[in-house]
């Protein structure tokens, strides 16, 4: 998955199922898919293509992750009581790692991703 340049339409991708841990779902039943399209060769660096459908749940951000958002709309309320906010179709977005929040997904959110670990994998 180190192989770049990686070019193709979104349409065309093979979604693999993701699994929210125990407690995480707060309300409906969201499911989540994504795509890794690259993984740095330390494991520290993923790009792909996510999607969940409406719900509501807690999000823990595992690394420093940027996103483009191609489709849906949701809103996002921080853990530590600051301001809740939208995001939707055509937004970037730039979270730090250990950002807690809780999503609501009003409409299924399609994005792409690029995520850094703040530390290689399994340390």
């Amino acid at each position: 998955m180190g192989d770049l340049p990686v070019v193709g339409n979104v349409a065309d991708v093979r979604f693999e199922p993701e699994e929210f841990a125990p407690g995480q779902v707060i309300e409906g039943e969201p499911k989540m898919m994504s795509r890794d399209l690259y993984v740095s060769p330390d494991e520290r660096v993923f790009s792909g293509i996510w999607s969940v459908t409406p719900g509501k749940y807690h999000d823990l951000m595992d690394g420093d992750e940027t996103f483009v958002v191609l489709s849906g709309r949701m809103t996002v309320e921080p853990e530590d009581g600051s301001q809740a906010f939208d995001v939707k179709t055509g937004d970037v977005c730039v979270f730090a790692a250990g950002y807690r929040s809780v999503w609501t997904v009003h409409e299924t959110i399609v994005k792409g991703y690029r995520i850094e670990m703040t530390a290689p994998a399994g340390e």
